[in-house]
């Protein structure tokens, strides 16, 4: 019983009782979608991201999977199903770890910005 305690405690709570690990996607996902609106990201843009339910309760905006494989995959998913941006986080597909690593300079894809440790690009033709 002390073990399951802990272990909801670490995963509900987490360190600090002020701000619950539970809320953390959630406050994560709607200031990335603050960024989008900074960056000029029209209210029915389409995005890639890890959860798209998620993205949606948090933001309010329609998404897609980023699909498991690499960025040729990606680019196939945001094209057939367009969407303009990708919020590319850091537990994404094993496939895109050199896209995280080194963002720029992929052709088909234009980084923005780097949002804490998500970054978000750029969907081009």
């Amino acid at each position: 019983m002390v073990l399951t305690a802990r272990l909801a405690w670490t995963r509900v709570i987490g360190a600090e009782l002020a701000h619950p690990a539970w809320n953390q996607g959630q406050a994560d996902y709607q200031a990335l979608e603050a960024e989008l609106v900074t960056l000029g990201a029209e209210p029915d843009s389409l995005v890639a991201v890890n959860n798209p339910p998620g993205y949606y309760v948090a933001a309010g905006r329609a998404s897609i999977a980023i699909p498991y494989g690499d960025i040729h995959t990606l680019l196939a998913a945001c094209r057939r199903y367009g969407a303009e941006y990708v919020l590319l986080e850091p537990n994404h597909p094993q496939g895109l770890d050199s896209l995280y690593a080194q963002p720029a300079g992929w052709p088909g894809l234009r980084l923005l910005k780097e949002a804490g440790a998500a970054q978000i690009f750029k969907v081009e033709p």
